[in-house]
């Protein structure tokens, strides 16, 4: 081969290589954005669902669980709060209100026989 056959195969396969690196990067730039938005979105939902909360209290005599400042039941939970203290009524018929459903679930084994 002659030089200058050598000189464009070795000017060829730079230019490919660098193709390939540079369509490499770029993959691996709109990955890491889209991995990024997808973290985002997930931390939106999880900061909005512990800024809305929870209440647990009182609900036509059973314990019930709203969330945010609903007035409807999130979800009834089937126990009586007449076979409860006098206290634990109390605190109910206001309401406890906690931030996250971790929080929450705590509670209610707290009120659970």
């Amino acid at each position: 081969m002659t030089r200058k056959h050598i000189l464009y195969t070795l000017v060829t396969s730079m230019a490919i290589s660098a193709v390939i690196v540079i369509v490499s990067l770029a993959y691996s730039v709109k990955t890491q954005r889209a991995e990024a938005h997808r973290k985002s979105v997930e931390n939106s939902v999880v900061e909005t669902q512990e800024e809305i909360g929870y209440t647990l209290k009182e609900y036509n005599g059973e314990l019930a669980v709203f969330r945010g400042s609903s007035e409807t039941p999130f979800r009834l939970l089937g126990i009586s709060v007449s076979v409860m203290s006098e206290y634990d009524r109390s605190q109910l018929k206001d309401g406890i209100f906690v931030p996250t459903e971790s929080e929450l679930n705590r509670l209610i084994e707290d009120f659970t026989p």
